[in-house]
């Protein structure tokens, strides 16, 4: 079976980016839901949840904290079942880029009125 996810995510990352680079209030949109989902990472011992697009900085804790790393990767990923564990992990890049959306977003909203 092949996996369309990262198509898919390729897809939705380059339409988010060319809104935003034409600065258009929906790629401003777009680019926050983005990076939203690639905040958190959530195990839950029954349900799995990972989104990155290009590439990942994060804190993980589970059975101790570890900073872990990626690029050049896209996964999504949403795994049921028993025994997988319990932890979560906050990507850093994404907060970065939720910081620096919201920031610009305010001025550009500024500058329109």
């Amino acid at each position: 079976m092949v996996n369309i996810a990262p198509f898919c995510i390729a897809i939705f990352n380059g339409v988010a980016g060319y809104y935003l680079f034409k600065r258009e209030k929906l790629g401003f949109n777009l680019s926050i839901i983005n990076q939203i989902l690639q905040l958190l990472t959530v195990n839950l011992g029954f349900i799995y949840y990972s989104y990155s697009s290009l590439g990942y900085l994060m804190i993980v804790i589970q059975d101790g904290i570890a900073l872990k790393a990626n690029i050049f990767n896209p996964s999504y990923n949403i795994l049921y079942g028993s025994g997988l564990g319990f932890g979560v992990g906050i990507g850093l890049i994404s907060l970065f880029f939720l910081t620096l959306l919201y920031s610009s977003r305010e001025n550009l909203e500024q500058n329109e009125s």
